[in-house]
Parts: structure tokens; sequence; C-alpha cells
């Protein structure tokens, strides 16, 4: 890849409300979420194309839910990474229960 990709934090706000839209009218407005633990990829491993992964970890969906959805604090910067993998855990929870 010559030149860095770069995204518009926008459209990435607007894809995932679409997403999320599409994924409501499809399941309704609260989803059952049938799965709890999965399959965890350091994310320092996945965009690592030099090696094959050596290290897989176990990822909570239900402690990502309650990471996720908690505003007893405000977030900081420094958290975003923090705050975005417990997004991606329900994230791919939902990604599995819309593909049943």
């Amino acid at each position: 890849m010559a030149e860095p990709l770069t995204v518009s934090i926008a459209d990435l706000r607007a894809a995932l409300l679409r997403a999320l839209d599409a994924t409501e009218k499809r399941l309704g407005p609260e989803v059952a979420l049938d799965v709890d633990y999965y399959w965890h990829l350091a994310v320092e491993d996945a965009f690592n194309m030099a090696g094959e992964p050596q290290t897989f970890t176990v990822g909570q969906v239900s402690d990502d839910l309650e990471e996720a959805v908690q505003d007893e604090h405000d977030r900081l910067p420094e958290e975003a990474s923090h705050d975005l993998s417990h997004l991606v855990g329900v994230l791919r929870a939902l990604e599995f229960a819309a593909r049943s």
C-alpha cells in the first residue's frame, strides 16, 4: 500500500447508523444475543501480515456490552481504542445474530 488509507469519521458514523437501522428493521429494537464468549485476535496481530498469528484470546460479549453502553464517565480520547475494542465485540455478535 503506497499511501495510508483515510477514513472520514462522519462517513463511518453514517455507515454504522445505516447498518444499525437495517439490523433493527430485521431483528427489532432489542436483539437477544445467544452468544457470549468468542475468539479474539489482538489487533496488533490482525494487521501484521508478516507472520501468522500465534495467539488468540477470548472475548466476552456481555463484558463488551456493559463497557460499550456505560455512560457513567466521560469518554477520554485516550480511551478510544478500549471503547472501539468493546464495540467490535458487540457488533460481531450482532452480525452473528443477523446471519441466523
